[in-house]
Parts: structure tokens; C-alpha cells; sequence
């Protein structure tokens, strides 16, 4: 963990809590150790903060690359860990995979939204989800920590009360792998949504 984040993480996260009046549940799931990709459901860019000031390692995030183009915000987004990426581009999609498995290899955690994007105001369980994570699993055998961010009405506002659920990790033998094709990361990918839609309450 850089300094920086570790001064972010202890100045911002009672503040983060304090303004989004965070409810956490499960936190004892949470790994303590070994590399751990963290999947949660996508309600606004808050969500980043709002992780990371429940959970107790550092998360790295995918950042769209346009962040990195904004003075002083670049410096920002790259002290708290996040890596970009081009959203539009196949190939920086397919770097940022390869970012994330060497990441985890190295015993970090990774943030993954599998809905792919925000989705404000609507029921996870009725999005549809990308398989990239049934992809990083198979390549990288790592945990999946499950975690649903739930508000009234699915949209995160200030002093609004917001519950976050860490579920139970998922391990690399519970996808039952055997061939690592895609119909297997579809499945997979589902698997892992499900874990978070069902904390739903």
C-alpha cells in the first residue's frame, strides 16, 4: 500500500462512510492476504470510494484513460493505484486484462464492475453482465470477493443510507474449469453476479 493511499485511506474513509452513511456487512470475508479480484454491482463512480473505504487493502481500479489526461486529477488517480483504460478499444481492454491478471498474480486486489458500466437507478439483477471476469479467473486461478452496494431506488446520493455486503470468496475450484473457453466464462461470470444478487435484501 503507497503512502499516499494509506493517508487517503485514513483521512477519506470515515468521511466516505460519514457522507454515504455506509452500512457494512460481512466485512470478515474479506482475504487478509494472496491476490483477490473484488467484483461488485455498478451504481455511480462513488462506488470506487465507497469500496474502498469499507474494505481494508488497497483496491486497484480500472480508470477510464480520459482521467488521466486532467492536470492534477492524473496524479490523483495514479497515487490511489487505478491503471487506465480505453473502453472503446479492444486492445487496451486486453492490456488491462493482462494488468489485472499480473496484479493478482502479485498478490494485490483488483476492482471489476462485471456489468461493465454504471447503472444507476435500476435493479442489478436486471443488467446485463461482460465475462471478463470468468476470463481473469480461469488465467490467473485467483479469489473473487463478491460485494453488492445497495441503496433505495439503486442510486447512491449523500446522506443517503447505503449498504455494502462483502460475501464469502469465491475460489478458482468453485467455477469448475475444463476447457477455458468462453461459454465457461459466461458461466462463470454469471456465477460470480448471482453471489452478489443474491445479498440483495
Amino acid at each position: 500500500m503507497n503512502k499516499f493511499y494509506n493517508f487517503m485511506s485514513i483521512t477519506c474513509s470515515s468521511l466516505v462512510k460519514f457522507v454515504f452513511r455506509v452500512k457494512a456487512e460481512g466485512l470478515e470475508n474479506e482475504p487478509t492476504e494472496g491476490g483477490v479480484v473484488v467484483c461488485a454491482n455498478h451504481l455511480s463512480l462513488w462506488d470506487v470510494a465507497i469500496i474502498g473505504a469499507v474494505l481494508n487493502r488497497q483496491v486497484r481500479f480500472f480508470a477510464k484513460k480520459e482521467l488521466f489526461h486532467v492536470p492534477l486529477l492524473r496524479h490523483f488517480v495514479k497515487a490511489m493505484g487505478a491503471f487506465p483504460v480505453d473502453r472503446k478499444s479492444p486492445a487496451s481492454a486486453a492490456l488491462a486484462t493482462r494488468h489485472t491478471i499480473a496484479l493478482v498474480g502479485d498478490g494485490e486486489m483488483v476492482g471489476l464492475f462485471p456489468q461493465g458500466t454504471r447503472h444507476a437507478k435500476e435493479d442489478p439483477r436486471e443488467t446485463e453482465i461482460k465475462n471478463g471476469i470468468g476470463q481473469i479467473v480461469y488465467r490467473s486461478h485467483t479469489t473473487v470477493l463478491p460485494v453488492c452496494i445497495q441503496t433505495k431506488g439503486w442510486k447512491i446520493g449523500f446522506f443517503k443510507r447505503t449498504y455494502v455486503r462483502v460475501g464469502k470468496p469465491m475460489t478458482f475450484e468453485d467455477f469448475g474449469f475444463t476447457e477455458g473457453n468462453h461459454t465457461e466464462y459466461d458461466r462463470a461470470a454469471h456465477m460470480v453476479f448471482e453471489k452478489i444478487t443474491d445479498m440483495i435484501e
